[in-house]
C-alpha cells in the first residue's frame, strides 16, 4: 500500500512566498521543493477570483494543491527531491495581505509589498 505520511509533512516543503501589488494587480511568488518527480504542485483557487465567501476574510487568498499526479497515484516513485516555482496574479486593490492555503490548510500569511520605482531600483541590486 502507498505510504501517504509524507503528504502529512509537504507544507515544510514551501521555502519561500513573496508578493507585491502594482497597478491593483498582486503578484504572487511560490517556491519550494515535491518530495518526488510523481508529485505535483497547482493553484487551484484565488479570493478574489473564483472563491467565494460569504464574509471578506480581511486578506486576499491563494490556495495551492500538493500531491500526487494522478496518473502516479499508487505507483512507486524513486524519492528524488523536485524543485517548483509557482506564480499566480489577483485583481486586488483592497487587501493588505495574502493567506497561502496548502491543501486546505493555512500555510501563512505574507505582507503585500507595494511596487514602487524605489522597490524596482532595490530588487536590481
Amino acid at each position: 500500500m502507498f505510504d501517504i505520511s509524507p503528504y502529512r509533512t509537504m507544507m515544510r516543503a514551501l521555502e519561500k512566498a513573496t508578493a507585491y501589488r502594482r497597478d491593483g494587480i498582486i503578484y504572487i511568488f511560490v517556491t519550494g521543493e515535491m518530495p518526488t518527480p510523481c508529485d505535483e504542485v497547482k493553484i487551484v483557487g484565488t479570493y478574489p477570483g473564483n472563491i467565494v465567501h460569504i464574509k471578506d476574510p480581511g486578506v486576499a487568498e491563494l490556495f495551492i494543491k500538493m500531491g500526487r499526479k494522478s496518473e502516479e497515484e499508487g505507483e512507486y516513485c524513486i524519492p528524488i527531491v523536485m524543485p517548483f516555482f509557482i506564480e499566480e496574479e489577483i485583481e486586488d486593490s483592497n487587501h493588505d495581505e495574502v493567506a497561502i492555503y496548502v491543501n486546505d490548510n493555512l500555510y501563512k500569511r505574507i505582507e503585500i509589498e507595494e511596487w514602487n520605482e524605489r522597490f524596482a531600483g532595490m530588487r536590481k541590486e
